[in-house]
């Protein structure tokens, strides 16, 4: 955790909420480093890998197994092989028998389940005010999810996670494009863009070849291949124009820098704090600007040169993130 961050986090109330849809295995790494002064609100329809932490680092912890949708209703649940890849919305297996990584996706079963919208959810829980920061995985539906908040909601968002696909792995899914040209018209900007993505070749392919070729094991395949793109696990931050615009309150302007800080955006960190000392907060954004010096020039080199990383690309040395399922 950053230098003084705690003791920043302690001012800001009410405490944040972290809303985390599809939350399926443990939750997003990032967020330890503010559990402790925060709410986490966990949503998944699918229980298999579904984790009620008694030992939760949050302050208030709370585990959902509901259905969020842009609608309320009726809608099937279409559960994969790989619970992480279960979804409102049917795998599209003739676009996915290209990759190897297909099988993670069929369907072991289908059940009828009780939809609602997040804003209904939050608000049975009684958290229906504000989402602070927001990741949404909902394998398919990320842009509509959000799009279905009402404007205050939405206009509350501080920092946004999602997954949105750059192929067709279910039918009619939200696409990286159309969500990263909202979420930059709504007064955010890409923090994180990480390609993401499988091995491109048929399984079928993969079986025939090592059936007449015994040292082509799947296991080299996947060490040896390069994975081709597939989705983007993207971070956005609300811009300081935005939240000048739209008169946000210091503690907006506190939690962003705390957000940015855990990050590692320190540069826009000190942005931030420039920002709240020309809106008159100037003990606060010297205090808030000095942490953000201290972690900048101490810390280690986090990053690698872009000229390293073009370099990487025209030799074709950089593997992307291979995983078994978005």
């Amino acid at each position: 955790m950053p230098t003084g961050l705690g003791r920043i986090l302690d001012r800001i109330a009410p405490p944040p909420v972290l809303v985390d849809i599809g939350a399926s295995g443990a939750c997003p790494e990032i967020w330890r480093q503010v559990a402790s002064w925060s709410t986490y609100v966990g949503f998944d329809p699918d229980r298999r890998d579904l984790h009620t932490d008694a030992n939760s680092p949050f302050k208030r912890y709370l585990v959902i197994p509901a259905a969020v949708s842009p609608e309320s209703g009726t809608a099937t649940l279409y559960e994969t092989k790989f619970a992480h890849c279960s979804s409102l919305m049917a795998p599209d297996t003739p676009a996915l028998s290209d990759y190897l990584f297909a099988d993670s996706f069929t369907v072991e079963r289908t059940r009828q389940l009780t939809t609602v919208t997040l804003a209904e959810a939050l608000q049975s829980a009684g958290l229906g005010e504000k989402i602070d920061w927001l990741k949404s995985d909902t394998q398919g539906m990320d842009l509509r999810i959000i799009q279905s908040l009402p404007p205050a909601l939405q206009d509350g968002l501080l920092a946004v996670d999602v997954e949105p696909g750059l192929i067709n792995a279910y039918r009619g899914e939200d696409h990286f494009v159309t969500a990263h040209q909202y979420l930059m018209a709504a007064g955010f900007w890409p923090s994180v863009c990480k390609v993401c993505g499988d091995r491109r070749m048929r399984p079928e392919t993969l079986a025939d070849v090592a059936s007449r070729h015994t040292g082509l094991t799947p296991q080299l395949v996947n060490r040896v291949l390069r994975p081709a793109p597939g989705w983007i696990e993207g971070r956005y931050l609300r811009r300081l124009d935005w939240l000048a615009e739209h008169k946000a309150t210091v503690r907006d302007y506190l939690l962003l820098w705390c957000f940015a800080m855990v990050d590692l955006q320190y540069g826009f960190a000190l942005d931030i704090a420039v920002a709240l000392r020309k809106l008159g907060e100037a003990e606060t954004g010297a205090e808030l600007e000095q942490l953000a010096i201290a972690a900048l020039t101490g810390s280690p080199v986090a990053w690698r040169p872009l000229h390293l990383l073009s370099r990487a690309l025209r030799k074709g040395h950089l593997l992307l993130t291979g995983q078994s399922g978005r």
